[in-house]
Parts: C-alpha cells; structure tokens; sequence
C-alpha cells in the first residue's frame, strides 16, 4: 500500500501559505519547505494583495481568516451541501466537490450515507444545495458520464516493456447525461434516467500507456475490436489502482482515448483539481498494477465480463436510445490477449465470440528575490487567481 498525498500540489500549497502567513510572516528559509511552486505563489499572492513584502519576510495582508478558506474534505473551490430534508429542522449529512456532486447527487440519485439510503430531490446548482430525503431502496444508482481527456504535457516518459508510458497533466472533461438503476446484490438493471447537467473540467495528473500497434492487431486478428480490449483493460485497472494507492474508486478515474495519441490509449487519471499523486504512483508501478489486473480478470469465473471485472457485456447492459451511434461494450477475452502480450507473457487465445451482432450496441509584482521562480502552469495559475478573487470578493461583500 502507498498513502499518497501530493505536497507540490499548487492549490494546496497556496492554501497553505495564506494561512501560514496570518500566524507568523514568512522568511526565506520557510519558503523552501512549501515546494518549487512557491516563489511563483508568493509573487501572485502579493500582486493580489494577499501578502504584503517587507525586509525579506512576507506579511499577511489580505482580510479575513485564510484558515476558514480550506476545506478538509474536499479540493474543489464549488462544493456543494447535501441536506436531509426529511429531518425537522433539515439538516446537513454531508459535502461534495463538484465533480463528484454531478456524480452521486444528480436529480432521482440514491445517494448512500452512514449505511442509509437516501433519494435526491433536488440538485440545486445556483444554492449548490443537493436537497435528499431518506428513503429504504432496494437499488442503487450508477451515472453515466461522457468523458474526455485533453493532454496538455507530458513531464515524464519511459519505455516499459514494449509500451511507451507517460505521466503529465491532462485536462479533463466530464458530462453526466444519464443514470442507471441497478439492484442491491444482484446488479441487476432496473432501467435509465435522464440527467441535464452542465460539463465540469479539471485539470489534473495522468498517467497513460501507449500499446503498441502489434498488439492491437494480434486483437484484430480474433475479429475484436482493439478499442473494446482496451476499454476492459480500463475497467479492470480502475478497480486495481485504488489498491495500490489507497483511495477510494471515486478519486481515481480511468479511461480509453484515441484523440491524442491516435490509437486507443489507457489513461489512469487522478480525480481531484490539480492532482494528488495517484496517477504518478500509477506511471511508478505499472508493472504491477498491470500483473494484478491480469490476475484479476483470469481469476474472475464470469464467462464474458461482469462488474467485478471488466464491466458488462452487451447482453447484459442494453442502453437506451438516449445514446446516439451507440458504444463500446467491454471484451473480456481480448483484454486477456491484450494484457498477456504487454506483460510478454505466453499469448492468449481468446474463445470463440458468443454475442450476437444484433444484441450489440457499438460514448507586477513587488520586487521580490523570487523573480527566477519556476512559473505555475497557465492553467492552474488562472484557475488559483479566480478562487483568490472569489474569496476576496465574498470578504468585501461581508
């Protein structure tokens, strides 16, 4: 196991040092302790007037309490409420980021807390108030996201294998635009909602493997489709990964995506604004994660995919027709030709298909000693600048 938990992360850094600096000003020698974001940070944070320099120590400056800024539980800068409406007075049971919010707490969810279950009313995105009320299901709900992943750098690269492998930032951007109802213990599926919410991007850390071409057309040759290999692949390492690294499924997304590199590449991507470190972790141990993956879905007695492997197949999720082209079902056996070709192991030979093809549906700053700082990435530095001045403003208002 490896407790992570990324100390260069920008936007904890700055929360960090706007609370620092109202106990005690800062001095050089502290600086160095924050990571090699901080001069860069120090120089906004005094152009927006947060912090005050004076004979090499930074003063604090800005109004307010810094410290009731942070939020313990959650990144994000929108985080909303989740309140019990059954309760008299109502009360609140809980917060959420917003990418997480759109997830769990859309309109007609079953949202689980404390071992109860309770039925969304309400997702009010003005208040950011998801409004519930406690009910005894016998389902649950899982949404349905249309997801896009965007590489803005790649910082890190190696040669694994016969796989290129890189670790950069990625932004990512995610639509929930449906849901579906499964049973408790049985998973089986109840039917479909419809979900109206705007997209939410983040720009955070990624891993990501490149398979090569060889391996893609070793699927081909079985008559499978690379993409769907790959899709189960993603399924599977996404239930892995939260092992190794200890989070929880939600902190951690995976994904197949053909835009930036042009062939169908596994993305394992941190879920948070600006990364915790999962994803690096991922790009450090992608030899075992990989292996656990590959033992994971031969040891899974399932005959064409379930959930505790590579997902459904098709006879098993029939989506509506609220999805249009259609999408890709997850495919057990080539995952297997995939996964035993990457890690070089002795190849697979899938079994015969048992789908039929018409149950398929194929988703200025004041003079400072810091002016040599490594800058802040133009994204995160724009996305800091904006939380900062909406803090200020909610301060003015006051």
């Amino acid at each position: 196991e490896h407790a992570l938990i990324d100390p260069d992360n920008p936007q904890i850094v700055v929360a960090h040092l706007r609370c620092a600096a109202t106990e005690l000003p800062l001095t050089l020698d502290e600086l160095k302790e924050f990571g090699e974001y901080t001069p860069a940070l120090i120089m906004l944070l005094e152009e927006m007037n947060e912090l005050r320099h004076i004979n090499d120590r930074w003063y604090w400056h800005g109004r307010g309490f810094p410290a009731a800024d942070v939020d313990l539980r959650n990144i994000g800068e929108n985080t909303y409420t989740i309140v019990d409406i059954t309760a008299e007075p109502p009360r609140a049971i809980g917060t959420l980021d917003e990418y997480s919010a759109f997830k769990l707490v859309h309109p007609e969810a079953i949202y689980m807390h404390e071992g109860d279950t309770y039925f969304v009313e309400e997702l009010n995105l003005d208040e950011r108030v998801a409004r519930v009320r406690r009910t005894d299901s016998d389902y649950f709900t899982w949404s349905v996201a249309d997801t896009r992943i965007r590489i803005e750098s790649s910082e890190l690269h190696k040669r694994w294998r016969i796989s290129d492998v890189h670790w950069g930032r990625v932004m990512v951007t995610e639509t929930v635009f449906m849901f579906r109802r499964v049973k408790l213990h049985t998973w089986e599926s109840l039917g479909y909602g419809r979900v109206s919410l705007p997209p939410v991007e983040i720009d955070t850390q990624a891993m990501w493997l490149i398979p090569p071409q060889a391996v893609l057309r070793h699927v081909r040759e079985y008559q499978r489709n690379p993409a769907e290999a790959m899709l189960a692949v993603a399924n599977v390492v996404a239930h892995v990964v939260p092992l190794f690294v200890m989070a929880d499924m939600a902190d951690v997304g995976a994904l197949v995506d053909s835009a930036n590199t042009g062939v169908p590449t596994l993305f394992v991507y941190d879920a948070h604004a600006g990364g915790i470190g999962f994803a690096q972790k991922a790009y450090e141990l992608i030899e075992d994660i990989l292996r656990a993956a590959c033992e994971l879905i031969n040891s899974c007695p399932c005959e064409d995919g379930c959930p505790s492997c590579v997902g459904a197949p098709s006879w098993y999720v029939r989506l509506p027709q609220y999805i249009d082209g259609g999408d890709l079902i997850p495919d057990k056996e080539a995952a297997k030709v995939v996964l035993h070709d990457l890690l070089q192991l002795e190849p697979y030979t899938p079994k015969p298909k048992r789908w039929r093809d018409a149950q398929r549906q194929t988703a200025e700053a004041t003079p400072s000693p810091l002016h040599t700082a490594k800058p802040l990435p133009e994204k995160i530095e724009a996305e800091i600048r904006r939380h900062i001045a909406n803090i200020q403003q909610r301060r003015y208002r006051r």
